[in-house]
C-alpha cells in the first residue's frame, strides 16, 4: 500500500505469501549482452522469454502468482535472480533454458538440472525436477532425457533454499526441435507441460 502524510510518501511492502497462496519463480534464462545458445539468428534468449511469459499467463489463470526474474531482454546476474526469488518467498523457482550439444545433433528432447546437494525433507529439488520432466515431455509428445545434478557454478539453482529447477526445453542443435522451437504454437506447448508440472508438483506437496 502507498501513503502519502504530512508530506511524506509511506511505502508498505507486502509478503506475497501473505497476498497469494502459491507463489512461483520463472526464470527467463539469459538476456541482454548475454545470449545463450544461438543457431545462425535463432538466440536463447529470446526463445526462453516467450515461454516464461506464456507460463506466467497460464499460472495466473489457475490462481498462481508468477514473479519473472525478468521481464524484458536484459542482463541479470544468477545472484540477482536467486536474491528475487528469495525476496518473493516463492514456493518454487523454474529457469527455462534451451540445450546445445557441440557433438551430438542426433539429441532432442527435455532435460532437467536440479540442486543434489541441498536436500529438502518431503517435496525438494529431484521431485520437482521429476514433475516439470515428465509433464514436459508427455505434453509435447518428447524424448525424456532424464534429471540430471547441476553443477556448482549453477548460482540460481545452488544458492536457493527452495524446490528450484533448470529445464532445458530442447535442443537448438537438432534440426526438428530448432524449427519447433522457432514454432509459436510448439512453445506455447511448452508452457503448457510446464504448467502441468507445477500444478502436479503443488499437488504432491500438498499431500506432504
Amino acid at each position: 500500500s502507498v501513503v502519502y502524510k504530512n508530506n511524506t510518501l509511506y511505502i508498505d511492502f507486502q509478503n506475497p505469501k501473505d497476498l497469494y497462496d502459491k507463489v512461483v519463480v520463472i526464470d527467463a534464462g539469459h538476456g541482454g549482452d548475454d545470449y545463450g545458445a544461438v543457431y545462425n539468428t535463432v538466440v536463447e534468449k529470446n526463445i526462453t522469454q516467450i515461454v516464461a511469459d506464456k507460463l506466467s499467463e497460464k499460472l495466473e489463470a489457475n490462481n498462481i502468482k508468477a514473479y519473472l526474474t525478468r521481464s524484458e531482454d536484459k542482463m541479470c546476474s544468477e545472484a540477482d535472480r536467486a536474491k528475487m526469488t528469495n525476496e518473493f518467498f516463492a514456493d518454487m523457482l523454474i529457469s527455462i533454458h534451451v540445450a546445445y550439444d557441440t557433438k551430438d545433433s542426433s539429441l532432442y528432447g527435455v532435460k532437467t538440472l536440479y540442486n543434489e546437494d541441498y536436500v529438502i525433507p518431503g517435496f525438494g529439488n529431484v521431485e520437482l525436477a521429476n514433475c516439470l520432466e515428465l509433464q514436459l515431455a508427455k505434453t509435447c509428445n518428447t524424448n525424456a532425457c532424464g534429471l540430471f545434478a547441476a553443477s556448482k557454478e549453477n548460482e540460481l539453482i545452488s544458492l536457493l533454499s527452495i524446490p528450484a529447477a533448470q529445464v532445458e526445453i530442447g535442443y537448438l542443435s537438432n534440426d526438428t526441435e530448432l524449427i519447433l522451437l522457432q514454432s509459436d504454437e510448439y512453445l506455447n506447448l511448452v508452457a503448457e507441460g510446464l504448467c502441468s508440472g507445477i500444478l502436479e508438483a503443488y499437488s504432491l506437496k500438498e499431500k506432504e
